[in-house]
């Protein structure tokens, strides 16, 4: 049974490029069931150089799948970065077929995202495996660029056309990317032409997503040994396009995304010579409450204690019961547990965000 979203708002979080990775699929597999629920993943896969690791990719992607999501609850798959140098394929039906099939075959509620580029090359694909697509839906992912495009609407409803798909089986994401104080009034604008140009309630969901978490942070914002906070402006942005005269944003089919605590920009290069430092980011209602230590190599993983301690002894903390995040941050201040590595805390703060964001929403936020 492929479950509807109609009548309540439902949270997507973007996996930007560490798509579907270890640290990130546990933040997803500690969630309670009642979050879970809430929620509408898009996971971006993971670069993929060599042809002869397909079918241990697809194999690796069903197993994960299977532990670390819950069976039929829906997800978007985002295949951009999977073939981001092209040496698989010039045509990405050749892999996007396959991932299809493999999400068909564990009768998991897979929702491909179809980039706004290159229609063409998926059309042959998608009238492949029709039945699926009729009954699972498709995902179009837009940056907000695109809409400068005086063709975008007809390109895309021509493309729907050729592969026989309502516009009332599209979910349409529309991505403002970095978001700051400083174009949010320009987003809103822009905003307001798509939802005049575009009758957006005809499809079956719109989703808003872009972030405020600072690209090259922390090492361009925070010294050792220091806490800040950063507001999160995508929630400004949101506000902004609800109080629009239209009141667009109201629809029940209109849905706020964000890219959890991380930046939009996908991490493709090599960060194997990087000299991490201990931090913990915790995500509050109006912002991110950002603790930094030292460098590891020099202080070790012990004093990750001492910065739980300080997210304990804000005013941000919710309580070791209010997530399995907020429970090890507990346990962590006080040295009941191993601190963990660097991906242990991209875990945390991944489930105490999701956590927190989605009980923001269900209270009418």
């Amino acid at each position: 049974m492929i479950q509807k979203y109609k009548s309540r708002r439902i949270l997507t979080y973007v996996y930007t490029n560490l798509k579907m990775e270890i640290r990130r699929k546990k933040a997803l597999q500690n969630l309670s069931d009642e979050v879970s629920k809430k929620i509408f993943p898009l996971f971006e896969l993971q670069p993929c150089t060599d042809t002869e690791d397909l079918q241990i990719t697809y194999n690796k992607f069903t197993r994960d799948l299977q532990q670390y999501w819950k069976h039929q609850l829906p997800f978007m798959l985002d295949f951009t970065y999977f073939d981001i140098d092209g040496e698989i394929s010039d045509n990405p039906s050749v892999y996007f077929t396959q991932f299809i099939q493999a999400s068909a075959s564990i009768d998991y509620n897979c929702i491909p995202v179809i980039p706004s580029e290159n229609y063409d090359m998926y059309i042959d694909s998608i009238q492949q495996s029709s039945s699926f697509f009729k009954n699972h839906g498709i995902a179009i992912r837009l940056n907000i660029s695109s809409f400068d495009d005086a063709t975008f609407k007809q390109d895309l409803l021509s493309f729907l056309h050729d592969i026989n798909i309502s516009i009332k089986n599209v979910t349409l994401i529309i991505d403002f990317k970095e978001i700051n104080i400083e174009n949010i009034k320009m987003y809103a604008v822009i905003f307001d032409v798509i939802s005049t140009q575009t009758n957006l309630k005809e499809f079956k969901n719109v989703i808003l997503i872009g972030t405020g978490y600072p690209s090259g942070f922390p090492s361009n914002y925070m010294e050792s040994y220091q806490e800040k906070v950063f507001a999160r402006t995508e929630l400004d942005l949101w506000r902004n396009l609800k109080m629009r005269s239209n009141n667009i944003c109201r629809a029940p089919n209109i849905h706020f995304g964000d890219y959890c605590c991380n930046i939009s920009a996908p991490m493709l290069a090599d960060t194997s010579f990087m000299r991490p430092s201990a931090i913990i980011k915790y995500t509050y209602e109006e912002g991110w409450y950002i603790v930094r230590g030292q460098q590891l190599k020099k202080a070790g993983y012990s004093q990750y204690a001492d910065l739980c301690k300080k997210i304990v002894n804000s005013n941000h903390y919710k309580g070791e019961n209010f997530s399995h995040a907020d429970k090890f941050i507990k346990d962590c201040s006080e040295c009941i547990c191993k601190p963990g590595n660097t991906t242990t805390w991209v875990q945390i703060a991944t489930n105490h965000h999701i956590t927190l964001v989605a009980q923001q929403f269900a209270t009418g936020f």
